[in-house]
């Protein structure tokens, strides 16, 4: 086997030489034993000589030394004396209109972003205007929406007053104290709003006097607009009083209390009156008013409930 392979490479670096192109100075006929001789010719000679024969370099070769030798004699240095620097013309490339969109794109958008922030502020603002009027509309309305609430509460609310007080002195036909004078007092109780509505009252004259005198309905009694109910009370009157009412006035005092309820169904706050009736024989008469309080219906709850507590 190994022998086989020795044989082999053996035949294959003869094929090689065989193909192998002939190296320099040797004749490219020669071949085979022909070469061979030509060699063999070759070492004698160069034996005989004693110089070595470089292997591979032609005998005809030329020498580098004098190629280079023969190139400096054909470009001799020269010198070249320099007076003036020579006119130089810088030429422009006339500009296309990409350049001109390069140099000017960056201002031209720059400017547009400003003039877009501007309108955006303006805008801005006015947008801001507008709900700050938007603002002041609903705050307004919302007023006149309270203020007509009030005025429809007003229209609902109802009130009464005492007015046109009259006074006529009378003689009594009493037995047994001929001469004897009363009083007769006259008033009205007005419905003031444009509804109608019930009320109740209470009037105490003389206060505490012996002579003391008191007024009531005895029940509720309806009051329409512009229709007063008309109450009465007969007062007597000592010789004194009697005196002091044809001569000069007589002042007589009053106290009076009253409550309604009006259209809404709630019962309104106590009207408390006082004052002094001022009346005389030739004069008007008129009540003269030292206080008016409104006193709410809780309050008056309250007071009653420590008034029976009192008792």
């Amino acid at each position: 086997m190994i022998m086989g392979r020795v044989l082999e490479l053996i035949c294959f670096v003869g094929l090689a030489m065989q193909i192998s192109p002939p190296m320099l100075g040797q004749d490219k006929g020669a071949t085979g034993q022909g070469g061979d001789k030509q060699r063999h010719e070759r070492k004698k000679t160069d034996a005989g000589s004693g110089k070595p024969m470089p292997v591979g370099v032609p005998l005809n070769a030329p020498d580098a030394n004098d190629k280079a030798r023969g190139i400096a004699a054909q470009y001799k240095e020269q010198s070249v004396k320099l007076t003036a620097i020579p006119p130089v013309t810088i030429a422009d490339k006339q500009k296309t209109w990409l350049d001109y969109a390069f140099d000017w794109g960056p201002w031209v958008f720059s400017a547009m972003l400003v003039i877009v922030g501007i309108v955006g502020v303006v805008l801005a603002r006015r947008t801001l205007g507008t709900m700050d009027r938007q603002a002041n509309l609903m705050r307004t309305q919302a007023t006149l929406m309270e203020l007509q609430a009030e005025l429809m509460r007003a229209s609902m609310t109802q009130w009464v007053s005492v007015a046109n007080w009259q006074a006529i002195l009378a003689t009594l036909s009493i037995p047994s104290s001929p001469g004897r004078k009363s009083l007769l007092v006259q008033f009205d109780i007005a419905n003031e709003s444009g509804f109608p509505l019930t009320a109740k009252a209470d009037f105490r004259f003389f206060g505490k006097l012996p002579n003391a005198a008191r007024f009531s309905t005895v029940q509720d009694v309806p009051l329409f607009p512009r229709k007063p109910y008309k109450c009465e009370v007969r007062l007597n009157l000592t010789e004194e009083q009697s005196k002091e009412f044809t001569d000069t006035a007589l002042r007589i005092s009053v106290h009076g209390a009253i409550i309604h309820v009006g259209i809404a169904k709630e019962q309104s706050p106590l009207m408390s009156i006082s004052g002094n009736l001022v009346c005389g024989m030739n004069r008007p008469a008129y009540l003269e008013y030292e206080n008016i309080t409104m006193t709410p219906m809780a309050q008056q709850q309250g007071e009653a409930q420590d008034g029976q507590k009192a008792n």
